[in-house]
């Protein structure tokens, strides 16, 4: 194939992965979760003041670990990440996740370029097309979490690594840094990755010269590491150190006293029973449950979500066999350096506390290299039959409608399967914050009474644009007094069994503070029709033609925002 050629498909594949995460991005996700709501929220109270909320934290303290207090400890560089956007545009699901997608799609550059360099441009096209159209890929690329960026970063170091000689190579250590603080889940393999890769290089590319440069790099990862470690162990804010299992871990201790007392007691249980053999036992399960084909092809996980794919293709896992033996035998040593950075994304999920049924998000690692595999097998194919030459262009088109089937499916799963489950992206608190703007419009006092205030107050703020330069003093200091109000809207916590006071307010109530009750309208969730919020003394849709269940004919119903009041209300907005 001519250089030429090659671009150009390149080209295409690079176009493909762009549509494919681009794509009714400000509808599919239809919601975000509370993790991109911090990162997005925190990012707007920077920008609006210099600050957090409570004005008692400043971006540069992300550089020393340190964290907002109001949030679970995150990844540092997301929140420098959203400032532009932030900065620049209004609020919209496109606006809060675009960057985040650029990037993604910039992966499979990067990983197209690793490929290369380490075997040969062929398999390098085949793994760049096979991480366009990835379903993993697709899912968390369209997204603003953390994960992808820590894949990427990594990526481009190991490419760094692998191609620059004498002291360029030490233009590397900042992109580690980069992939240090992209997510904290991936913290802790920094030091390892970078000596796999620092050495391989070393011995296979550069022919054991710039040793002096290579160790720098794996020195400044280890000290990286080690003013982590210093800065969430002598500090009394919150830290994600206490997930990481270990055999003191209190879960460990609870399984070992738990099997003992349901155990005949004998001097067998002390010696097969105790802290070590149970952390023991739990990694190696957790290890191989990473690989379980259920959830690599068939199911994905609790994170994934969709249930009804896995996060690869039924064909990648032919592929991805016939890559292992091929590569084993023709290419020994670049497969042991796959295999052992696949072993490796396993770590993070391995020594997490958390159960396997959300594991996804902790194995992002594994996912290029694999990748890589998958693309391998699919090239020592075609290259094999090749030699037949009446079969290989049908055998080529064949792979290739098999993967544009695949992928099909898939996105047909993700845009209106997974689109309307209801764990997917809590749409209904979107729905609340475009209710709550209508009665705004139309200067109604709203009172929301709910279980969680705060996380609603941010995310009504968010979708609604309302946390801006005019008022983010006011908000700020409500908020530092416990309340959460916005001009006519109020949010609350409620009690049990709290029913709504006489008032001319509209009132909103969760489905956990009220069971039965007075005539109210709703809104539910799409799967099953379920009441998630009560609305009383409604007058904003009462006027309107509304239905008992949700009626979602197409993804334009999900631009919420551009929804006139009446299509808005006769969507989503139920008269139960």
């Amino acid at each position: 194939m001519s250089i030429k050629r090659r671009y150009f498909f390149l080209a295409v594949i690079i176009i493909l992965a762009s549509l494919l995460r681009f794509g009714w991005l400000d509808r599919i996700p239809n919601g975000i979760s509370a993790d991109e709501v911090d990162y997005l929220f925190t990012a707007r109270s920077i920008v609006l003041n210099g600050s957090d909320i409570g004005g008692e934290w400043s971006p540069s303290s992300l550089l020393w670990f340190k964290y907002p207090s109001i949030e679970t400890p995150k990844a540092e560089l997301s929140y420098f990440l959203h400032l532009p956007s932030i900065a620049m545009a209004k609020f919209s699901l496109f606006t809060a996740r675009a960057p985040f997608v650029l990037l993604n799609v910039l992966t499979v550059l990067v990983l197209y370029l690793v490929t290369k360099k380490l075997l040969g441009r062929g398999i390098a096209l085949y793994t760049a097309f096979i991480s366009a159209i990835n379903p993993w890929g697709i899912f968390i690329g369209r997204t603003a979490y953390e994960m992808p960026l820590a894949v990427l970063f990594y990526l481009l170091g190991l490419y760094l690594l692998f191609v620059l000689k004498g002291w360029r190579i030490l233009v590397v250590i900042p992109v580690f840094v980069l992939a240090f603080y992209s997510y904290i889940g991936t913290k802790v393999v920094l030091l390892p990755f970078v000596i796999i890769s620092a050495y391989f290089a070393y011995r296979y590319f550069n022919k054991r010269k710039y040793l002096k440069q290579y160790l720098m790099v794996i020195i400044s990862a280890f000290l990286l590491t080690l003013l982590y470690l210093i800065s969430v162990t002598t500090t009394t804010q919150a830290s994600r150190v206490t997930e990481i299992l270990s055999p003191a871990h209190q879960d460990i201790i609870d399984t070992v006293d738990m099997t003992r007392k349901t155990s005949i007691n004998t001097w067998f249980t002390n010696i097969f029973v105790n802290k070590l053999t149970v952390f023991i036992q739990v990694v190696v399960i957790k290890f191989f449950r990473v690989f379980s084909t259920e959830n690599l092809f068939i199911s994905g996980d609790k994170f994934f979500g969709i249930y009804k794919h896995g996060l690869f293709y039924y064909i990648d896992f032919a592929f991805l066999l016939l890559g292992s033996l091929m590569l084993y035998y023709k290419q020994k040593r670049k497969y042991i350096l796959l295999l052992a950075l696949i072993v490796l994304g396993t770590v993070p999920q391995v020594i997490h506390q958390g159960i396997a049924d959300n594991m996804v998000a902790h194995i992002v690692l594994i996912f290029p290299f694999m990748t890589i595999i998958i693309a391998s097998g699919i090239w020592y194919l075609l290259s094999w039959i090749r030699r037949y030459r009446y079969l290989y262009k049908p055998s080529l088109f064949l792979v290739l409608i098999i993967y544009v089937l695949s992928l099909v499916n898939f996105l047909n799963l993700y845009l209106h399967y997974h689109s309307i489950q209801p764990g997917n992206f809590e749409l209904n608190k979107r729905v609340l914050s475009r209710y709550i703007s209508l009665a705004e419009q139309k200067d109604i006092s709203v009172q929301f009474l709910g279980s969680d205030p705060f996380g609603n107050f941010k995310k009504y703020l968010l979708y609604s644009n309302s946390y801006n330069r005019e008022n983010v003093e006011e908000i700020e200091e409500k908020y530092k007094n416990g309340i959460y109000e916005q001009g006519e809207v109020r949010f609350e916590h409620c009690l049990p069994d709290q029913y709504p006071a006489e008032s001319t307010d509209v009132i909103i109530m969760d489905r956990d503070c009220l069971v039965g009750g007075q005539e109210r309208l709703s809104i539910a969730r799409l799967i099953d029709n379920s009441e998630i919020y009560k609305i009383y003394n409604d007058r904003v849709c009462s006027g309107f033609d509304l239905k008992q269940r949700v009626h979602i004919t197409q993804l334009g119903d999900f631009a919420i925002e551009n929804l006139s009041p009446e299509e808005f209300c006769e969507i989503y907005i139920l008269n139960l």
